[in-house]
């Protein structure tokens, strides 16, 4: 194997022009099929970065028309109460409004959402300083909290300890800071304040006032199915009990994964399938260039059988001559690859998920690398198989 490779890398320097063409084609193939790749797995395939997110569901109201709605804060309680099939529940406002920070050296604004304090715990990521809401912040009437995320820490405040206990305004309002999120933490998306749910507040008040959706984690041993059907139970009662603005109504659970990204998932899918075509046909166009080159040679393979180098010697040498052209074609294709997945980050569309976090990591190399191993197979194959069955008269 060792002479194959040094055979392999000398025919590369002999002939400059052809090795360029090849590693310059499968590099820009490879590139565009490796950023494709990164993209759906940072965006749609990746699992959401809390502890067994599989067990994390997203419940929905679907109005007596078929249509998905929000719950509104008294459909939550009883869904919450209800559902023995949840070990923990929680609730998110629909809404994520900007509001005005104040009372530093200047305003600015930030991102906020309403949530119930068991949505730490549901998502299994506690704050990673200070805690979470307690019972007398989540009615109406209690003390103002916030909840505030990392990378607003960090921004307003330098990552300094004597944040928690601190007042921010908001919008105006005095507010103490009780916790500081874990770096990393995004939920729902990009979030720098989160507010305790005040039960008997506007927003959370009336049963036909839907402004919520749920989210629960299911308990050991239970299944989404169960969930439903145990959903679809409390959904009857809240329907005949409220048949004027709940009649006909009922629930829908669901994965959280497939909540947040699942209609993405067709999309990035289908761009894949095209990057991956548009690689199978620049391997099929480099796999003809390297079938020429083998029927130039067939004299080199005829001499070389002739003096005893057996069939297999001779493909062998072929298939180790397209690896390398491949290997070093899916080393330019990473490089390009990573430039892309810069570009795309820079400038890809501001309401794509997780767009910041998508990256060359480990698992997208092991994806170019078997790209590149299998493109070399690929482009290797056919000549390997003409070498090994010259004519030698």
């Amino acid at each position: 194997m060792t002479g194959d490779l040094r055979l392999a890398f000398r025919s590369l320097v002999q002939q400059p022009g052809f090795s360029a063409v090849v590693i310059a084609t499968l590099g820009l193939g490879i590139g565009a099929v490796t950023v494709m790749f990164a993209a759906l797995w940072g965006v749609v395939l990746r699992p959401l970065p809390f502890p067994e997110p599989d067990r994390l569901v997203w419940v929905e109201a679907v109005t007596d028309t078929g249509d998905p709605n929000s719950l509104s804060a008294l459909d939550y309680e009883d869904y919450r109460e209800g559902v023995e099939a949840f070990a923990s529940t929680a609730a998110e406002f629909v809404f994520r409004p900007g509001v005005v920070i104040s009372g530093g050296d200047e305003p600015e604004r930030a991102v906020a959402i309403v949530v119930s304090g068991s949505l730490f715990e549901t998502l299994g990521v506690p704050p990673a300083r200070g805690r979470s809401f307690q019972g007398d912040e989540e009615v109406s009437g209690g003390p103002e909290v916030v909840v505030i995320s990392h990378g607003f820490w960090k921004g307003r405040y330098g990552g300094g300890d004597g944040v928690l206990g601190s007042t921010v305004h908001v919008d105006g309002v005095p507010t103490e800071i009780v916790g500081v999120m874990p770096e990393g933490f995004e939920y729902p998306g990009e979030v720098d304040l989160w507010f305790p749910l005040q039960r008997g507040s506007g927003a959370a008040s009336g049963r036909g006032n839907n402004n919520f959706f749920m989210v629960g984690r299911l308990a050991d041993g239970a299944s989404l199915e169960q969930a439903q059907a145990q959903l679809d139970v409390v959904a009857a009662r809240i329907s005949e009990s409220f048949p004027g603005v709940k009649g006909g109504w009922g629930v829908a659970a669901r994965p959280l994964q497939d909540q947040l990204f699942g209609d993405l998932r067709p999309l990035m899918i289908t761009l894949m399938a095209a990057t991956a075509l548009l690689l199978l046909l620049t391997v099929a166009n480099v796999a003809s260039l390297f079938l020429a080159r083998a029927l130039a040679r067939q004299r080199e393979f005829a001499v070389r059988l002739s003096i005893g180098a057996s069939p297999w010697r001779v493909a062998r040498h072929v298939l180790v001559q397209s690896l390398v052209l491949s290997g070093i074609g899916a080393l330019v294709g990473v490089a390009l690859a990573s430039l892309g997945v810069d570009a795309l980050r820079a400038f890809g569309p501001a309401d794509l998920p997780r767009l910041a976090s998508i990256e060359v990591d480990g698992r997208v190399l092991l994806f170019a690398s078997c790209s590149a191993i299998l493109a070399g197979l690929t482009l290797g194959l056919a000549p390997a198989l003409r070498a090994s069955r010259v004519e030698l008269t």
